[in-house]
């Protein structure tokens, strides 16, 4: 469009090799059958508050991104908004997509960076819990190994965890074979490689320098005992 021309509010991916062209999402057959009430719901609230997207170079707007996570198993549904200034509506919002999908964790975080990446230093904690919890099922010669994981909002984990299940239990085997006096399982998150192999050896470390995910990794590790 021609300099100057308004552009408008969308939610979506951005499209390939154009940072500052989001395309308009209706569907995600990979994420979740409940995606497009999220995103019919999510743009009829800023549609009727009048919202628009932030942008940073003329200093204007304030939605930056919404980050969706599920738990496949647990079907924990955790929703984030991220936006460069405080929103007043949120109350609205989260009526908006409470109603649309059943949501267990919605958040806000505020995020005034020049640099377009969705994570926030502070956040606030609008409905259900402050966490998203999830299961895995792990393949294994002796029987499925079961665990549980919480995470926090941004903490790290596998984005296919049905495929997870079988890295994880590939993983069993290997270890199961090579029987090691001591594991070591680096950058490790957390914690969900060691628990894995927890019962298959005398010792294990997880070694991990970002700090939430070992925090997550404590939390599992007393989780499942």
């Amino acid at each position: 469009p021609p300099p100057g021309t308004p552009r408008r509010t969308v939610l979506g991916f951005k499209r390939r090799g154009h940072w500052y062209w989001t395309l308009d999402l209706q569907e995600c057959r990979i994420f979740s059958p409940h995606l497009p009430a999220i995103l019919q719901a999510t743009n009829g609230w800023l549609q009727a508050h009048q919202l628009i997207h932030h942008e940073a170079r003329a200093k204007r707007g304030s939605l930056r991104n919404l980050v969706l996570r599920q738990g496949k198993r647990s079907g924990d549904l955790l929703g984030i908004l991220i936006s460069a200034t405080p929103v007043a509506p949120l109350p609205e919002f989260v009526a908006a997509l409470t109603a649309a999908a059943p949501f267990t964790s919605l958040l806000w975080g505020q995020n005034e960076s020049v640099s377009d990446v969705a994570t926030a230093d502070e956040l606030t904690l609008l409905h259900g819990r402050d966490s998203l919890q999830e299961e895995l099922r792990l393949p294994d010669a002796a029987g499925e190994r079961h665990l549980r994981v919480q995470l926090s909002p941004f903490g790290f984990f596998q984005s296919n965890t049905l495929a997870t299940e079988l890295l994880y239990g590939q993983i069993r085997q290997w270890v199961r074979e090579s029987a090691p006096a001591v594991l070591y399982d680096l950058y490790g998150g957390a914690a969900t490689i060691a628990m894995a192999c927890a019962d298959l050896v005398p010792q294990v470390h997880s070694v991990e320098s970002f700090a939430p995910a070992s925090a997550d990794g404590a939390r599992n590790l007393a989780l499942n005992g």
